[in-house]
């Protein structure tokens, strides 16, 4: 129970975190000022050990290790909650950017979720296994990179979701899809790093 608990509270504050990322973003008038400062949620995740859901699925091996995932994942939903609270001005952009998503096919959203799932591996995997500038430096050139790209964060879709107050099927099949995305891409790069170690 002691281990849920953690677990739980960990997701949720994972999930405020980024929300905290989404709420510079919104706020920025330069899209890429924004997607560097959106860097901080992450930045705040991998500083303080939370468990968000795109930097546990690329390690996960096991049954028991995806239901840990998957409860981090509905644990940072409510951490996301947050967003609810944004002032109108970033809740009127983040329901002109959740349309806009809106409007990409399926396919199209997963693609750019597997390619969110690399780079989120990528560099949450590098600073796991070191600290300092270059540690930082990689994550925030990779929060960057999938937010210039067009690329989909589940957790950060999920904050603009409750932003926009854009409740709908339409919007958790969206969801559903950049998270299976991401899953694809961390355990693509996370397998093909145990490969080549081989």
């Amino acid at each position: 129970m002691k281990q849920l608990l953690k677990l739980t509270l960990g997701g949720c504050l994972a999930g405020a975190s980024i929300s905290i990322g989404a709420a510079i973003y919104l706020s920025c008038q330069s899209k890429v000022a924004g997607a560097l400062l959106f860097s901080i949620g992450l930045i705040l995740v991998v500083t303080y050990g939370f468990n968000l859901y795109t930097g546990m699925i690329g390690y996960v091996r096991s049954g028991r290790e995806l239901l840990r995932a998957l409860w981090a994942f509905l644990a940072n939903a409510l951490g996301c909650m947050l967003s609810l609270l944004m002032p109108n001005g970033e809740a009127s952009r983040a329901a002109e950017l959740w349309q806009g998503k809106l409007e990409n096919g399926l396919l199209t959203v997963f693609v750019r979720a597997v390619v969110c799932g690399v780079l989120i591996f990528a560099c949450v995997n590098y600073a796991k296994k070191h600290d300092g500038v270059a540690a930082l430096a990689y994550i925030v050139l990779a929060v960057a990179a999938f937010i210039l790209c067009g690329a989909e964060h589940s957790v950060a879709d999920i904050c603009f979701l409750f932003a926009a107050r854009a409740f709908s099927l339409q919007s958790a099949l969206f969801i559903l899809v950049v998270a299976a995305g991401n899953a694809v891409g961390s355990l693509v790069l996370s397998f093909w790093e145990e490969r080549t170690k081989k």
